[in-house]
């Protein structure tokens, strides 16, 4: 096998491993399986003696609502809530595990609005609302849908680190399409013929793209598609208790800029406690982008770590006739010059 067809291998082997991860990549935006929260038991997390009643309360009538008994499964466009019916006991049971377990998917929203809007925006209900009910493309909530309870002020958005991780998925998405188009290109170019002409003067100046820059441009589609995962991973790592703390981070905020400390203070407690007793699991689309970056890098060292050369433009008998030429041509300078 000479140089070229190893060459030609290596870049085919670089495709086929580009169009893995860039299936993994699309598995992994439309899946609702990043991250996987549910609480560890369903006992209290934080008992009333400690902390203020009305904090205590709150946090209850959350907590009830969103996670006891409930499995949550996060996506970039969904968010899914699995309710275990057999779960609803904090006391251990001996009858078989013949789990009642039904299921129910919306957005992935969580509501944003004003301070000024606060006390009419922030609740349990909303916090609902804003995942299992449709939007208009503006964000707000609709005024066929909206209840006396919930004001027309409140908007439900993606998270921030959501909306980081959509784009970087797509500029993923895009350069590894452009990798995967010029190595097929540097793979074609590798077999391309020239084309017989009349003029052999024309035929001699006839130029193919060079591979040199082919293999530039895709290293450095690769070199940002994993750039883009990278950061991808590291920002989902690092925002899995997003959506589990921002009821309370924003009770806490809220408290805090309104100067009661007390209540800053008792709900700081609150997620403290209630960052103890969450299980949080990364999911399978996390494991396809893991998977996608571990394809892209071996992509990118089999597809920068070889050169195919320009197609000959002369047959090997031309190229040998005209190597003697130059031998006789030499030899006769060199007896005439003695």
């Amino acid at each position: 096998m000479d140089r070229k067809t190893r060459a030609r291998g290596f870049i085919m082997l670089s495709i086929i491993l580009s169009v893995l991860a860039l299936v993994f990549f699309i598995i992994a935006l439309f899946l609702p399986y990043w991250k996987f929260i549910r609480l560890r038991h369903n006992l209290q997390i934080v008992d009333y003696t400690s902390i203020d009643l009305l904090v205590h309360l709150e946090s209850e009538q959350f907590l009830d609502s969103m996670y006891r008994s409930n499995l949550h499964y996060f996506g970039i466009y969904k968010r899914c809530i699995e309710h275990s019916a057999s779960a609803t006991s904090s006391k251990p049971s001996t009858a078989p595990a013949d789990t009642i377990k039904s299921g129910r998917c919306g957005h992935n929203y969580v509501p944003k609005f004003d301070d000024s809007d606060f006390k009419a925006c922030h609740s349990v209900k909303l916090y609902h609302y804003c995942i299992f009910h449709s939007l208009s493309s503006s964000g707000s909530l609709p005024a066929s849908d909206s209840s006396e309870e919930i004001s027309p002020k409140c908007e439900c958005r993606s998270p921030d680190y959501i909306t980081i991780s959509m784009v970087l998925l797509y500029l993923s998405i895009a350069c590894a399409f452009c990798c995967i188009l010029i190595n097929s290109l540097r793979l074609i170019n590798s077999f391309r013929l020239p084309i017989a002409e009349k003029n052999k003067s024309k035929q001699r100046t006839r130029k193919i793209i060079d591979d040199r820059l082919l293999k530039i441009l895709s290293a450095i589609c690769s070199l940002f598609t994993l750039v883009f995962l990278i950061i991808l991973l590291i920002l989902q790592k690092f925002s899995e208790k997003y959506e589990a703390f921002k009821f309370f981070e924003s009770l806490r905020q809220h408290y805090s800029r309104v100067l009661i400390s007390e209540f800053s203070k008792n709900f700081a407690t609150v997620i403290d406690r209630f960052d103890n007793v969450l299980d949080v699991k990364l999911g399978a689309s996390f494991v396809f982008a893991v998977f996608a970056v571990l394809f892209t890098s071996i992509a990118f060292l089999c597809s920068s770590g070889v050169h195919i050369g320009a197609y000959d433009r002369f047959p090997p008998e031309q190229k040998n006739m005209a190597n003697e030429l130059r031998i006789k041509d030499g030899e006769s300078t060199f007896s005439t010059a003695v």
